[in-house]
């Protein structure tokens, strides 16, 4: 759910009238308070190495909870309970998705990383591949997260407007900009502490929701149960049916689902800059691997949270229809929402508590900026290192420069996000184009899983299966789009008349493409030297690290240390 519905004046009217002076006090407050402490987390910053890494020195349980609102933003805050109010239980097995990917990514994935010691994951590319294919999926990490940050700045912002009445433009402005402020001045430390605190709020906001909505339902969470029971919201024996195919079925299937939002989550948790930054911020490997547990049992709570607050509105609701207390037994066809994805905060801002809507509100906006900061904090690295620096070495050359042209960075990228979320506010129908750009997680997935788990593998298959991967990728995205309002072929026509797959099967597809084709690709010319692997696969870890890349280690590292050096001495003289 990342794209809404074009807002109709007269419900944003009728709802926004609920909201009390108390809301708006408490989400001023919030936000106030989540900028505040951002600036002054980023003056405690001792290193230029702060900006980049947090200095190494984060817990992993703090990097894991921080992570809980890093990932799920404001999309995920009012994109699961709509869509479990509107399709009922099958979506809950997405969750269960974290266990295995919790297991692969802390015990396999991370030590590649952190043995490396560098700030981006695409070094490992380099490493493993070229330097042309680390700048090129860092580039394309950066172009996906720009068009992606926009996206979520826009949809939270369109479902807020239409329940309160606050501005689209006003919204994306305000938590844009604030979140802006406190990543550019205090890099990755300010990042991981204020979305800490945003992990907090949106838990505590979560739970506070459930409590109320179960508590007026009839019959609590029995009642809850019952009523999706009786109103055939239950899961049925098709769902544990394995249909990766379109048959006129929804695509909702315990296999879809599982095995779909396995790669998508590895790819999101594993190999993505916005993670990985994260990971190599702790202090050690060992709690590198603690932040990936505690971020994904987090995240399955939370997920599994978000997945009953949709089925206990769906109850609430329909109770008071099935007993005749309202005659708007659909809320959208009544006028009272557009679109599902209002469900929450038009709960909140209808049966809640003066000053309580204001939290969930608050909740939202604070989700949005977590990812907003942390993905303007990792394209700017991203950026930086694996481009300007490694293209032109001007961290080694510039010392304390490196930080204010990564900050120069960091603000171009924030306001480019801002401009191109306006843009989407204006026509909301570019959203899609927005979900179809952010397409790019799985391809990525499938080279590193290349790199790191064959021998055989040499750049010129990773290259040519990131690029098969990164078409079929886009062909599946805008099919998926093309191909809506019905679950049946026939609706595909034209250049995507052979569409056939479920929707929640593309990631899972992608990646495997990416890896047969890299795989096969890589067959037609010469081996990678074997000296060359040392250290940088499943089957040589714990071997020297090539010559090659420890002069790569070396020039990061040095950079980082003349940076530091040279504001020590700054402050000193200072």
């Amino acid at each position: 759910h990342t794209h809404t519905h074009i807002r109709s004046p007269t419900p944003r009217r009728a709802v926004a009238m609920a909201l009390s002076v108390a809301d708006y006090v408490i989400l001023a407050l919030h936000l106030t308070f989540s900028a505040l402490l951002g600036f002054f987390i980023s003056r405690r910053q001792k290193s230029g190495s702060d900006f980049f890494l947090a200095g190494g020195q984060m817990k992993g349980w703090k990097i894991g909870l921080s992570l809980v609102s890093g990932i799920a933003s404001g999309i995920s805050y009012l994109g699961i309970p709509a869509y479990t109010f509107s399709d009922g239980m099958g979506f809950f097995v997405s969750a269960l998705a974290w266990f295995p990917v919790m297991i692969f990514t802390a015990w396999l994935i991370i030590p590649f990383f952190k043995s490396l010691g560098i700030a981006t994951a695409y070094g490992y590319l380099e490493a493993r591949f070229s330097r042309g294919l680390r700048t090129c999926a860092a580039l394309l990490f950066v172009f996906r997260i720009v068009i992606y940050l926009a996206v979520v700045l826009t949809a939270p912002a369109l479902a807020i407007e239409a329940t309160t009445g606050l501005p689209i433009l006003a919204t994306i402005a305000m938590t844009g900009a604030l979140a802006t402020v406190y990543t550019v001045k205090g890099g990755m430390t300010s990042v991981i502490w204020s979305d800490f605190v945003q992990s907090l709020m949106m838990i505590v906001c979560a739970f506070i929701l459930i409590g109320t909505a179960t508590s007026k339902v009839s019959g609590g969470i029995h009642g809850v149960f019952s009523t999706l029971k009786k109103h055939d919201r239950e899961l049925g024996e098709d769902y544990f049916h394995f249909r990766p195919l379109l048959s006129g079925h929804p695509g909702e299937t315990f296999w879809s689902m599982f095995f779909g939002y396995f790669f998508i989550m590895l790819g999101q948790n594993a190999t993505d800059q916005i993670t990985v930054q994260r990971y190599m911020s702790a202090q050690n490997h060992r709690q590198a691997s603690l932040s990936v547990i505690t971020s994904g049992c987090c995240t399955l709570v939370f997920t599994l949270s978000l997945n009953y607050l949709g089925w206990a509105l769906y109850a609430f609701y329909q109770q008071r229809c099935d007993r005749g207390l309202t005659d708007d037994c659909d809320l959208i066809k009544a006028g009272l929402i557009n679109d599902t994805d209002e469900i929450s905060p038009f709960f909140a801002a209808t049966e809640l508590p003066h000053g309580i809507a204001g939290l969930l509100i608050a909740a939202v906006l604070g989700s949005t900026m977590s990812v907003f900061s942390g993905g303007v904090n990792a394209a700017a690295t991203s950026l930086y290192v694996d481009v300007i620096d490694n293209q032109l070495h001007l961290g080694a050359a510039s010392g304390t420069g490196v930080v204010k042209i990564t900050r120069i960075v960091s603000a171009t990228i924030a306001f480019g996000c801002l401009a191109l979320a306006f843009g989407f506010a204006q026509a909301q129908g570019l959203v899609k184009l927005g979900v179809i750009a952010t397409a790019l997680t799985t391809p990525l997935l499938g080279v590193f899983l290349l790199g790191m788990f064959t021998t055989r593998t040499n750049n010129q298959g990773a290259v040519i299966g990131l690029a098969v991967g990164f078409v079929l990728n886009m062909y599946l995205s805008v099919a998926q789009l093309v191909c809506t309002g019905s679950h049946m072929p026939a609706t595909c026509t034209g250049f995507f008349s052979g569409y056939r797959l479920q929707v929640y099967w593309g990631g899972a597809a992608t990646t495997l493409v990416t890896t047969v084709v890299g795989y096969l690709a890589s067959l037609f010319s010469a081996a990678p030297e074997a000296a060359r692997l040392h250290g940088l696969t499943y089957s040589t870890r714990g071997q020297p690290l090539h010559s090659q890349l420890q002069h790569l280690v070396r020039i990061e590292n040095a950079s980082s240390k003349a940076k530091d050096d040279d504001e020590r001495a700054s402050l000193l003289t200072n």
